[in-house]
């Protein structure tokens, strides 16, 4: 036999049972009962016995060739409403030992059940769709700050319910919001509580080293590193390396890092505290190093910042399409116009960068450039961004901008022939090539400070000179307890 479910006239979930057998097989039994008593009748006349029926007979032939039970899941949050009755004429035994079957159904212990964050969830549906008291979610949102987190619920987070399976209460939900932060609703008395318990991640250390053959990023995925540490790097060095103009096969890597561990597991890349990169036989080392006004930056080994007041480049770009030339023939114009400036390919809508710190000073079209912005770094720089396609959102004249942040997108606007951008980095209103003007260097460790620099971050470039030539995959773990037993070892350089 099977069920089917159906909306009754309240709305309701119900269950009918049908009988899936053709009509022919539904009505052999029917004849099996007809003729059985002319059977018996004849067997009686010829053998004296009387006639009539034995019914334990019947039911001994209708149960000697038993049909399974099949169960046709039509709707199963349905089947969970809908009461589901004993197919007619049949009953559906467990052979399961009883005593089982006793502790089954005496379990009451509650049971976690977690529920993953869809698009347009918040904490009320996700209560309704459990259904968990209302009255309930308004205790817990209004018994204090610490579930104020509960309403900025993201999709793909993950919340925990602890549900009585006898009676369907809350019992406890648990949420964890942060790497670090799991916030605690308990039930005591038929009172909710929180509270937001702190996991501290294991930090280890490590150490990998490679080299260079096709690609950066492809020789340190070969080593192990991931892309965030890659990024990392090439934000360390970003001012002194181009990595794609500059990087020539056989330049190295030697990086010293740390790992975050949770329950035994890596969870998240952390900083990089010193590395040395080796670019066409020029050796560059830069150390983390917490300032006195608690910041972090990188250093060299003689205290001198790794970070530029500008950035080299303001975009990822494909290629150089044209480069600082006074003397160039405009492809448009087809005539001698200096070309005061370097021109980087790249598709439409690619971010641009501030390079430096300074004040939008021009925002607009510019003749020729286009849609233009030009920033004012202080009162001897200025730099140029041209042909934009548009701007960042709330970009305007007189805005403050900060090394790094997207200002516009690239474009073709005004004379262009495809799209790219026309950077220009100019020295007291005078054009200078970006690509080998000096760029002014960013604060250093003051002088009255530097004994004590190089106290702190001694131990880190240690590591680089004791470690073993470079080769692909050469990685180790790095013994973190010893180098903390000094004054100002490992520990005090990364806090």
């Amino acid at each position: 036999m099977t069920y089917k479910v159906y909306i009754k006239n309240d709305y309701k979930p119900g269950v009918i049972w049908v009988d899936p057998r053709p009509w022919y097989r539904r009505i052999r039994y029917w004849l099996l009962l007809g003729i059985l008593p002319f059977v018996f009748t004849l067997y009686g006349f010829f053998s004296g016995v009387k006639p009539g029926i034995d019914s334990q007979t019947v039911d001994a032939g209708l149960q000697a060739r038993p049909h399974p039970v099949t169960v046709n899941y039509h709707n199963e949050s349905a089947l969970e409403m809908a009461a589901i009755p004993e197919p007619p004429g049949e009953t559906i035994t467990d052979n399961s030992d009883d005593d089982n079957n006793a502790t089954d159904v005496a379990d009451k212990t509650p049971g976690w059940i977690d529920v993953k964050i869809k698009n347009g969830d918040s904490l009320a549906r996700v209560f309704s769709r459990l259904g968990l008291s209302p009255r309930d979610l308004h205790e817990i949102m209004t018994g204090n700050k610490q579930t104020a987190v509960l309403k900025q619920l993201i999709p793909g987070q993950t919340v925990s319910f602890q549900v009585d399976e006898g009676e369907g209460n809350l019992q406890a939900l648990k949420f964890e919001f942060d790497l670090t932060k799991t916030l605690w609703v308990t039930k005591k008395e038929d009172k909710f509580t929180s509270e937001i318990i702190t996991t501290e991640l294991d930090t280890r250390v490590r150490q990998t080293e490679g080299i260079i053959n096709d690609s950066l990023f492809l020789s340190g995925q070969a080593v192990g590193l991931s892309d965030n540490l890659m990024m990392q790097l090439v934000d360390i060095y970003g001012w002194d390396i181009d990595f794609v103009l500059d990087i020539r096969k056989g330049d190295s890597f030697n990086v010293v890092y740390e790992e975050k561990y949770k329950n035994q597991e890596k969870v998240i890349d952390g900083p990089i505290l010193v590395a040395e990169f080796t670019n066409r036989n020029k050796k560059i080392r830069a150390v983390r190093y917490q300032r006195k006004d608690g910041q972090f930056d990188y250093y060299t080994a003689a205290g001198l910042s790794m970070r530029k007041a500008f950035l080299r480049t303001p975009l990822k770009f494909s290629r150089i399409s044209s480069h600082f030339n006074l003397k160039r023939k405009h492809p448009i114009l087809n005539r001698i116009r200096a070309h005061t400036g370097v021109d980087y390919a790249a598709p439409t809508g690619t971010p641009i960068k501030a390079t430096g710190d300074g004040t939008i000073h021009h925002l607009g079209n510019k003749g020729g450039y286009g849609k233009t912005i030009i920033i004012k770094h202080g009162g001897k720089y200025s730099t140029l961004y041209a042909h934009l396609s548009r701007y960042k959102k709330g970009m305007k004249r007189g805005r403050s901008v900060r090394q790094g942040q997207i200002i516009g997108y690239v474009g073709k606007s005004g004379l262009a022939t495809g799209p790219h951008l026309h950077y220009e980095f100019r020295v007291h209103d005078t054009h200078r090539n970006p690509l080998t003007v000096a760029l002014p260097k960013a604060d250093s460790i003051p002088q009255s400070e530097i004994d004590e620099f190089i106290s702190r971050t001694s131990q880190l470039f240690a590591l680089l000179d004791s470690s073993q030539p470079v080769m692909a995959g050469n990685t180790r773990n790095i013994n973190t307890e010893l180098l903390a037993q000094t004054e100002h070892g490992l520990n005090s350089s990364i806090r």
